[in-house]
């Protein structure tokens, strides 16, 4: 939805898939297409994998970044969110960080969506980005570990003082 979002504020597709382009994510398909939902329009982005690699490591993302041709704050930005997935992951996990496995976030479609969004804030010039208090939803999520509360446990950790508030949607 992000990246969408940001498409909407001026930032062509056509330069997010190039620039996706430079990762090796394999037989990976990007589109964007306009849709209606509820009588709200929006861009949305999607990514098909045709070979489904799912359970990409940390490392392995690391060096993703790191071996792709982005710009320096790019690649900066997404290394950063990685590593902040990753530190709340190990920490939930009991593990290094460096040993971290990621199961849906080493998925193409998740790497996309980060590497996008950092792409898109660049092409808008690099604005600062700032959020009201975050609304968390309740429920259960499915995942590779099984069934999890929402927000699941890595989630919380990652928002550690950061301002939430709950609403009664699921």
């Amino acid at each position: 939805m992000t990246v969408g979002a940001l498409c909407d504020l001026g930032v062509e597709p056509a330069l997010l898939e190039a620039e996706l382009r430079k990762l090796s994510l394999g037989e990976t398909h990007f589109q964007f297409a306009r849709e209606t939902r509820q009588g709200i329009s929006g861009l949305k982005f999607s990514v098909s994998e045709n070979n489904h690699a799912h359970g990409r490591s940390y490392e392995q993302i690391r060096a993703l970044l790191s071996g792709g041709a982005l710009s320096d704050f790019v690649r900066q930005k997404a290394l950063a969110i990685f590593k902040r997935i990753a530190v709340a992951e190990a920490k939930i996990h009991g593990v290094p960080v460096a040993a971290v496995g990621f199961h849906e976030i080493g998925a193409a479609d998740s790497i996309a969506d980060i590497v996008g969004a950092c792409v898109a804030l660049e092409a808008l010039g690099r604005p600062r980005v700032i959020v009201s208090p975050l609304r968390e939803g309740r429920g259960w999520i499915d995942c590779a570990h099984g069934r999890f509360p929402l927000p699941a446990p890595a989630t919380l950790e990652i928002l550690c003082g950061v301002a939430l508030e709950q609403v009664d949607e699921t």
